[in-house]
């Protein structure tokens, strides 16, 4: 496997840069706000979600690009409010 893999959830809310074997990270659109969220897998349920990620084991779950992760990335932080709890 070559990474970084990008993967999205069909609605295209929400997108993924898988790193390697034990990180990523998320952005998520949630109305007018989006989140950032960077993950290290430490537990089994956690590297077992990346695996379905990065073998799209779901039909939800598809494809997606380093160009189409970058740009969602760059018009979220212009059209939207970054989520901070």
């Amino acid at each position: 496997m070559t990474y970084p893999v990008f993967r999205k959830y069909s609605d295209e809310n929400t997108f993924f840069k898988i790193s390697n074997e034990t990180e990523f990270q998320e952005i998520k659109r949630m109305g007018n706000y989006f989140s950032v969220t960077d993950i290290i897998c430490k537990i089994h349920p956690e590297r077992m979600f990346l695996n379905d990620l990065v073998q799209m084991n779901y039909e939800t779950i598809a494809a997606s690009s380093e160009g189409e992760y970058d740009q969602m990335f760059e018009k979220w932080s212009e059209d939207l409010t970054l989520f901070t709890p």
